[in-house]
C-alpha cells in the first residue's frame, strides 16, 4: 500500500492505494549515488502509488534527474 503521508495530494492522513512505484527515500537518488550508496538498495526506498510519486516528484526535482 502506499504509504504517502502528504494530503495535499488529495487524500487523508495516508493514502493507502496500492504501491506501484519504488521510490527513494528519506533520500533522493542523486543524494543516495553522491554518497557511494546502492540507490537500488531496499533499504532506501519507499512504496507510492504512481499518483503521489509523480506529485512528490514535481514538488522535489522539478526539472527531473539531470536538472541540477
Amino acid at each position: 500500500m502506499c504509504v504517502c503521508e502528504d494530503a495535499s495530494h488529495g487524500h487523508g492522513p495516508r493514502c493507502l492505494r496500492p504501491s506501484t512505484v519504488a521510490d527513494h527515500w528519506p533520500r533522493d537518488r542523486r543524494e543516495l549515488v553522491a554518497a557511494g550508496l546502492d540507490a537500488d538498495d531496499p533499504q532506501y526506498g519507499r512504496g507510492l502509488c504512481a499518483r503521489c510519486h509523480n506529485q512528490h516528484t514535481a514538488v522535489a526535482q522539478p526539472g527531473g534527474w539531470h536538472s541540477r
